[in-house]
């Protein structure tokens, strides 16, 4: 059994895809809204990254609608909330997942893990909990990134009085379809790098949908990733 299962918060609930070789990066992988941890440990097992191991969260609270679903539906904030469309909202009260995500970080590192060694991969609502909880941790932890498939900042956060220095990769079907220019700024204050990548297709999510679009999130995350290299560790200096 990985290590990283006796990390998980008593509170909390995951399942662990762990590397093939030695860990040495962690991403922590945030589902969207009415999800549950068991698409996102799927994926993970699809996209397998060198000496890197994924915990695929569950969100917090169980959603108040039953969509049906055998895992259920889950949420990452308090409150349940309409827009004037009828449709979820996904800004809420993250009280809870961020006192979550603090225990389980710091059992992460407690285990050797670097925190810039520590990603978020969150979809939706799951990537707003992402980076609203790194926001709030970044004066203790610098993270290695945070990677949003259409979750924005909430609009309710107050933002810092200098940008933190983990990076984000924001990822939107189309230009302007999940941010405007008001939210990208907003992003930029908070974070000092942010990089905006749209896939420019009007259909589905803001998921990666094909082989191509998944490419793009694995070269981004694979510059960053540390990677052992067993070649250097084994060799014998020529002299």
């Amino acid at each position: 059994m990985s290590f990283l299962k006796n990390c998980l918060p008593s509170n909390a609930h995951g399942q662990v895809v762990a590397a093939k070789e030695h860990t040495y990066n962690v991403i922590i992988m945030m589902h969207g809204l009415g999800d549950s941890e068991y698409s996102f440990a799927h994926a993970a097992k699809n996209i397998p990254l060198p000496n890197t191991s994924y915990i695929s969260l569950r969100g917090v609270y169980r959603l108040p609608l039953d969509f049906g679903t055998p895992e259920g539906n889950w949420m990452w904030g308090e409150d349940v909330h309409f827009d004037t469309n009828g449709d979820l909202e996904s800004e809420a009260d993250f009280s809870k997942c961020l006192s979550v995500l603090k225990e389980l970080i710091k059992g992460i590192i407690d285990q050797g893990i670097l925190s810039t060694r520590i990603f978020f991969f969150g979809f939706g609502q799951g990537g707003m909990a992402a980076l609203y909880c790194v926001s709030q941790l970044a004066s203790i932890y610098q993270f290695g990134g945070v990677f949003s498939f259409g979750g924005k900042l909430p609009l309710a956060m107050t933002l810092p009085s200098s940008p933190f220095m983990t990076s984000v990769y924001f990822f939107e079907k189309r230009k302007n379809s999940s941010i405007d220019d008001y939210e990208e700024g907003r992003l930029k204050k908070t974070f000092r790098s942010v990089q905006r990548i749209c896939w420019n297709r009007d259909e589905k999510t803001d998921m990666p949908s094909s082989p191509n679009e998944w490419f793009v999130f694995v070269e981004a995350i694979s510059k960053k990733l540390y990677v052992h290299n067993k070649l250097y560790e084994d060799a014998i200096q020529l002299s």
